[in-house]
């Protein structure tokens, strides 16, 4: 009886810490918040022959909405967003513990936040999975240190020092992203 009280109470420790760290609701920062200055820019699977789509809306409160079609034209056909950092922004970002932002989708899809270094050549960057419920403006505190690459992607050790730029994006055709989505992002900030 002993035994399975503990295998018990072990278990839910796990579950409790992994949905506490799972990404969605509540998060707890410990570190400095630092917003910066990043250009946002959208990017759609044209120039690989593909048709889906992706609109960047300026809500003009510092939020930003982005909506469109994720089509199986091109196999891994998707929209993504990049948040390209100022010269003084970088800095910051190659010192950063985590990423912390709202999100809020319509439909409650699941999108990728990508952590984008400069020794990745074949596209497998580290990401996490943001899981969302439809309509509920969801807090995002994404730890660096639990961002993982891709298993198809050449492996390569996560270093913050490499860090350029920060990516949101749709699943892609291939994953089960197809169809209409639509999500806005704001408060993104770095946590140092």
């Amino acid at each position: 009886m002993k035994k399975i009280l503990t295998v018990c109470l072990m278990l839910s420790f796990v579950f409790v810490f992994s949905c506490a760290s799972g990404g969605g609701g509540a998060a707890q920062v410990t570190g400095e918040l630092f917003p910066g200055t990043w250009e946002w820019e959208v990017e759609n699977d044209a120039n690989d022959g593909g048709t889906s789509t992706i609109e960047m809306i300026d809500n003009g409160d510092g939020s930003r909405t982005f909506k469109g079609t994720v089509t199986n034209k091109y196999q891994y056909g998707m929209g993504s967003v990049t948040l390209k950092p100022d010269a003084a922004t970088l800095e910051k970002l190659k010192v950063a513990k985590a990423i912390k932002f709202k999100m809020q989708s319509v439909e409650g899809k699941a999108y990728i936040a990508e952590a984008c270094l400069s020794s990745v050549t074949d596209w497998g960057f580290h990401q996490r999975i943001l899981r969302t419920n439809p309509g509920e403006a969801m807090d995002f505190h994404l730890q660096f240190k639990s961002f993982i690459q891709p298993p198809w992607g050449t492996q390569k050790r996560f270093n913050t020092e490499l860090l350029t730029h920060i990516r949101i994006l749709t699943k892609n055709a291939a994953e089960g992203g197809l169809g209409d989505y639509e999500f806005k992002v704001w408060d993104f900030a770095l946590e140092l």
